[in-house]
């Protein structure tokens, strides 16, 4: 029967008796874990309809040949297992016609009618063993259209195992073993008795075959019987691992399927860091009456230091999982040190600066280290080190060691800059110093500091850049150059000194006048003078009238005013003195204006009136007095004969104007 089968099914393959168009497909999972229920899907394509879709599922044996062993229809009752099916299979292929076909439900519907959902035919088979696994091949066939399609799959099954580790042996020493000496036995020199008998020789120690033997100890014989007895404790030493491989650790992976082929082992250090340690081959194999594997696996290894303080696990990987032990405890390595570094905190410091420094060994125990200074002190670590110039050098930590003390030495590089320090006209001043310079002067100030990296000068005037350099000139200073400077050098950091530059001179004066008509009373003129003296220090100001008298006085600048003047005949002066410790000195200022002055000559105060009365009585005496003394005169005359008046009248004339200049004259 099964003949007639495979010519069928090769017939149909190669002769083209199903339809090209239409194919299976499988579509469940590959691989289902050891007792789980594995479900199979076979999809076909086109989707038949519901009532024509029959799927026939085979198992493909050793010889490679397919068997049927079931069919599933659209109908339950026409689903089965074939009686000759492996009695393996016999009820536990399960099969489903839930994936391909849907029951209309609700109103209007017939649920006598099933339409197709998916084309999907579905087998499970439950509590999937190891036996299950190998080839199977699905056959969909469209009844209606007489077309079939066949596609093979594997159907893998695996056992997620248990995996432990054991450390074989947890603590090693590499340090070398100190060579032990027999102790030394003083010669004994023959000595008399007290009674002065002579001592018996010592007995011959058998040789060869009279030798007493460990085994004649056992016997009942005593090691005293050859030496003392000694009351020392024995010497016990630690055999170091040699060169060749060390059991370290053994790993037990339990119930395995399928037997994987390596075994990792992986290392993990104090500070979290992973590490392979190889990956071996599985080791001791024992096959369970399930078909799984219990498997036992020896990590061998060189030990050496890097083992100290690591942990180690094994994994392994199953079907695309892997499975980890848990760590075994730290192993411990006893090892000479072989390396010591010296650290700083800060490896460029600046002077101020806290630096930690520490001597960083290995070894196990770990090493007592110590640190020398560039001053030659040696110091325990870690060592807190508060830096200033003088830190900078070579610092040393050394360590001790079986064979050889170990060292490490480290140059400390240490970032400082000096004060700035200040000369003015080649004179060095110190910090705030208050300097003078004369008004128009030119002052050349120089800055200097030393440093690591070396420094960089600004110059400040009252806070604010001025400019860079170390010199800083300053031409024709006046009074705006009075101010604070500072240098600051500017380094590994920034450091600073300032003084205070004062321009000094005498007092220069301005003198002037403010004159016009007067609002207070018409005719006469407001007078307003302001006098404003230059100098440093500030000069002090007095403005004086001709007199001398002091009008008003001030600092740098006084301002007095007249509100009215009345018009002088002679124009009137004023003076303003401005002085300071510098020198003192005076500027005067005449009112000349036509406002205040040009008015004539006045008498007493009299009237016009009166001056004309007194004009013309002058008049009247010096016209009526000659005037009277010439009648009087010519009255008390004797008179003459009348031919002789006419005779002597031009003399009298003569003399009459001669009295008359007199009395002008008087």
């Amino acid at each position: 029967m099964d003949l007639y089968l495979i010519l069928g099914f090769l017939l149909c393959t190669n002769f083209g008796l199903s339809s090209a168009e239409f194919t299976a497909k499988y579509t469940g999972e590959k691989a289902y874990p050891l007792n789980s229920n594995a479900t199979l899907k076979c999809q076909a394509d086109p989707i038949p309809e519901a009532n024509a879709f029959q799927t026939f599922w085979f198992h493909v044996g050793a010889d490679g040949i397919p068997k049927k062993f079931a069919v599933s229809t659209s109908d339950p009752a026409t689903s089965y297992v074939y009686n000759d099916a492996p009695d393996a299979v016999k009820g536990r292929f399960i099969m489903d016609n839930a994936e391909f076909l849907e029951i209309p439900e609700g109103p209007g519907t017939d649920s006598n009618k099933p339409q197709y959902k998916s084309g999907t035919a579905m087998a499970t088979l439950v509590d999937v063993q190891v036996t299950d696994e190998g080839e199977y091949e699905c056959e969909a066939e469209d009844t209606a259209k007489r077309a079939t399609g066949r596609t093979r799959f594997n159907l893998n099954v695996y056992s997620i195992p248990t995996v432990s580790i054991e450390a074989i042996t947890s603590s090693f020493n590499l340090r070398p073993i100190p060579p032990t000496e027999a102790p030394e036995i003083p010669e004994e020199t023959p000595s008399e008795t007290p009674t002065g008998e002579e001592v018996p020789a010592a007995e011959e120690v058998p040789t060869g075959d009279d030798a007493i033997t460990s085994d004649d100890v056992a016997a009942g014989g005593s090691e005293g019987d050859m030496v003392a007895e000694s009351t020392e404790a024995p010497i016990t030493t630690t055999t170091p691992s040699g060169p060749e491989p060390t059991s370290v650790a053994n790993c037990y992976i339990n119930f395995v399927y399928p037997k994987p082929a390596i075994v990792s082992f992986t290392g993990y250090t104090a500070n979290g860091a992973s590490v392979s340690l190889g990956d071996i081959p599985t080791g001791e194999t024992i096959q369970n009456a399930d078909g799984t594997f219990n498997i036992t696996s020896t990590l061998s290894l060189n030990v050496t230091k890097d083992l100290d303080q690591v942990q180690i696990e094994c994994s392994v990987e199953v079907y695309k999982k892997v499975v980890s032990s848990e760590l075994t405890p730290p192993y411990t390595v006893f090892y000479d040190p072989d390396n010591v570094q010296i650290k700083f905190s800060r490896n460029m410091p600046t002077v101020g600066d806290l630096v930690m420094i520490d001597c960083i060994a290995n070894g196990n125990p770990l090493p007592i280290t110590s640190l020398t200074l560039p001053t030659g002190e040696e110091v325990s670590v870690p060592y807190d080190l508060q830096v200033q110039k003088s830190s900078a050098g070579m610092y040393t930590c050394k360590v001790p060691s079986s064979e050889e003390d170990i060292e490490d030495n480290k140059d400390l590089f240490v970032h400082w800059t000096d004060k700035p320090t200040l000369t003015v006209q080649g004179n060095q001043i110190a910090e705030d110093t208050a300097i003078e310079a004369n008004l128009g002067d030119t002052v050349e100030l120089h800055c200097k500091a030393k440093g690591n990296p070396t420094p960089s000068f600004t110059w400040l005037k009252n806070g604010e850049p001025l400019s860079t350099g170390k010199t800083l000139t300053l031409k024709k200073v006046y009074f705006t150059n009075s101010a604070e400077y500072t240098c600051e050098a500017r380094g590994a950091m920034t450091l600073s000194t300032k003084f205070q530059l004062e321009v000094k001179s005498g007092c220069t004066l301005e003198f002037t006048k403010t004159v016009s008509a007067s609002s207070v009373k018409e005719g006469n003129a407001f007078v307003g003078l302001t006098c404003k003296a230059i100098g440093n220090p500030p000069c002090q100001v007095t403005i004086y009238d001709a007199e001398g008298n002091e009008l008003k006085s001030g600092t740098s600048m006084v301002e007095y005013n007249q509100p009215s003047v009345e018009v002088q005949i002679n124009p009137l002066v004023y003076m303003c003195e401005g002085k300071n410790n510098k020198n003192a000195t005076s500027r005067n200022v005449k009112l000349d204006d036509p406002l205040v002055y040009g008015a004539e000559p006045q008498s007493s105060g009299l009237g016009a009136g009166v001056i004309i009365i007194i004009i013309i009585l002058v008049a009247l005496v010096l016209v009526g007095v000659p005037l009277a003394w010439y009648c009087i005169k010519k009255k008390n005359a004797p008179k003459a004969p009348p031919a002789e008046k006419d005779a002597e009248a031009p003399h009298e004339t003569e003399k009459l104007k001669s009295e008359e200049n007199d009395g002008n004259r008087a």
